[in-house]
């Protein structure tokens, strides 16, 4: 009776209800709840609240004095292996961490360089089964590493800042179509309303069933793969999860103190997926242009990217991107119009320096004021992260090798940020 797509994905939900996946307990997948006492978890704080929240005059007042700091938090499956760790082999399973001897998984250095340093123990290997959480993840190959401990302390950097800045969380929708399919499914044929659930990843922006493609300033559409040899028109739609995610959601306000939602998020969630850095971008440009709360906000706006890893090609080596990528004449190949290709998202760089400027040479009408990249930088990702970062108007990516490195950088931004 599971034939379809659709019907696939509703048996699979289904199962995970029946289970308690998803019951209306509240119980959600990752951390083990019941090793954190209570009042650190923050539900009640955001019910109802669909990823913005308003507050009274005297509060937006208070709140347009501190500035806007937006986590984008890099949650790709990558992020189960130890923090710069070099893959021999394709699985790369060398570098995932060994939970008995104490060994911890990047994800899990960045929730305490974030959240708090957890206590005794340090993690605790899961196979991605329906019976322990997974839903979108299950089956992956990839066991999730939740953090296994008895008490965490309140030492992240969302405790020290709390106070003096206003907070956002957004996370990593590694899937471009549908969890399990074909990579490529043509814009006909994509199915937008399950791209915005869970067999998307939840995905944030894209058009609604009926709506056109958003079109950029420079007259490409986002999320509309062309490329010299496909016999069709494809849609991509990746970046960031929306705030309808059971885990990882969009999570903003410009009026009042979240921190303990932000904190309580970050911990049931899931790695999974790709690294979609300039759709994430992309998508949350689009955001903070079309939300009414973020309009309203007069503050200092910057987004801090956690990631270290090297960013999804967006399809770049199927050569969706002809024209001035390559000095190659024939790279596109012979009698193919470098015009008529197009890559569903522009590069990670490009993406900071529109978020930053706006497409206006004088970067007068951008959504943010800058953009930092913090993490545990690989040599590999170097180069295109240092360019991010200096296209958003900062040095350059700043990188860490343990949660301790981490937080320091991460605090060492949110006080610059915070002095100004």
């Amino acid at each position: 009776m599971c034939t379809t797509a659709h019907a696939l994905w509703a048996c699979c939900v289904l199962v995970a209800l029946a289970i308690g996946c998803g019951s209306s307990s509240g119980a959600r997948p990752g951390v083990d709840t019941s090793a954190f006492d209570a009042s650190t978890h923050a539900d009640a704080a955001l019910a109802g609240d669909a990823g913005s929240a308003t507050g009274d005059d005297a509060g937006s007042r208070a709140a347009n004095s501190q500035p806007f700091v937006m986590f984008v938090v890099g949650s790709s499956i990558a992020m189960e292996r130890r923090a710069l760790c070099t893959c021999k082999t394709t699985a790369c399973s060398e570098c995932l961490p060994n939970c008995n001897a104490g060994e911890k998984s990047a994800w899990i250095e960045q929730l305490e360089a974030l959240t708090g340093t957890f206590g005794a123990g340090h993690c605790t290997a899961r196979a991605r089964t329906a019976k322990n959480g997974a839903t979108y993840d299950v089956g992956s190959s990839v066991d999730f590493h939740a953090p296994s401990a008895t008490a965490q302390r309140n030492d992240g950097v969302l405790d020290a800042f709390a106070k003096v800045a206003r907070l956002g969380l957004a996370t990593f929708d590694g899937v471009g179509t549908l969890v399990g399919i074909s990579p490529l499914v043509s814009e006909v044929a994509f199915d937008r309303v399950m791209s915005r659930d869970l067999p998307g990843m939840w995905s944030y922006g894209g058009p609604r069933v009926g709506e056109a493609l958003r079109r950029r300033g420079d007259g490409t559409y986002v999320g509309r793969l062309v490329f010299p040899t496909s016999p069709d028109t494809y849609a991509i739609d990746t970046g960031i999860r929306s705030e309808l995610a059971l885990d990882g959601p969009l999570r903003v306000s410009f009026t009042r103190d979240i921190q303990a939602a932000l904190r309580d998020e970050l911990l049931h969630t899931r790695t999974f997926g790709s690294s979609p850095l300039a759709a994430a971008l992309d998508d949350l440009d689009e955001y903070l242009r079309s939300s009414t709360e973020a309009r309203a906000f007069r503050g200092k706006r910057y987004v801090v990217v956690l990631t270290g890893d090297v960013p999804d090609d967006d399809f770049r080596s199927y050569h969706c991107e002809c024209n001035g990528y390559s000095l190659d004449p024939n790279y596109c190949g012979d009698g193919v119009d470098p015009k008529k290709q197009s890559c569903p998202y522009p590069l990670p760089a490009d993406v900071a320096k529109e978020l930053r400027c706006g497409g206006d040479s004088t970067c007068q009408h951008g959504t943010v004021d800058k953009v930092y990249v913090v993490g545990f930088v690989t040599k590999a990702a170097r180069t295109t992260l240092d360019a991010v970062a200096k296209a958003g108007g900062s040095d350059h990516a700043r990188g860490a090798t343990n949660a301790r490195e981490l937080r320091d950088q991460l605090s060492a931004v949110l006080a610059e940020i915070t002095a100004h």
